[in-house]
């Protein structure tokens, strides 16, 4: 865990998707999501009544105490640098609000990691993240090839009901265009 001169965290917001038994061992630490109270809109725009629809406009920020008792107990564990990789900082403000905890952190050397995806892509930033520590890679160099995979990949998550629709197994004959490695 000792990389070079520096001990580096990565800590990632409860939205990123991880195997159970990869968060909490070694490097990688979690910051729990909030969910705000449900926004609800008209299920048809501009009616004054009728069947309303839960409607998120964004993820809420992780608990603010409990994110920054994180970067407390990373310190007290004797990490230098934490590596933050969230989700897409357009579709959830834990790159913000986690992001304002770093800022405020003197005790820690804290990067960034803005995955421009949701919580599979963001998860596999991180996996990878962590091997190339585990490797020996510096942060700098760590950061360097996740800007690249970041920048040269894209990740797709197929539920079991898209691929259905893609067979035409949806009732009316609802059938959808997907792309399969």
């Amino acid at each position: 865990m000792n990389m070079g001169s520096q001990k580096v965290a990565i800590l990632v917001d409860s939205g990123t998707d991880l195997p159970a038994d990869f968060v909490g061992k070694g490097r990688v630490f979690t910051a729990p999501v909030q969910y705000p109270p449900k926004i609800r809109e008209p299920a048809v725009p501009g009616a004054a009544s009728g069947p309303f629809l839960h409607k998120p406009e964004r993820e809420s920020p992780p608990a603010p105490p409990s994110a920054s008792g994180l970067f407390t107990r990373l310190a007290e564990e004797d990490y230098e640098a934490v590596l933050i990789i969230t989700s897409s900082s357009r579709l959830s403000s834990a790159y913000d609000e986690l992001g304002i905890l770093a800022s405020r952190e003197k005790r820690l050397r804290c990067r960034m990691v803005d995955t421009k995806s949701v919580s599979v892509g963001a998860g596999l930033q991180a996996i990878l993240a962590a091997r190339l520590l585990d490797m020996g890679e510096g942060m700098d160099e760590v950061l360097a090839k996740l800007e690249f995979t970041i920048r040269s990949t894209k990740t797709f998550l197929c539920p079991v009901k898209a691929c259905e629709a893609s067979k035409g197994g949806f009732p009316g004959g609802l059938s959808i265009r997907l792309g399969f490695l």
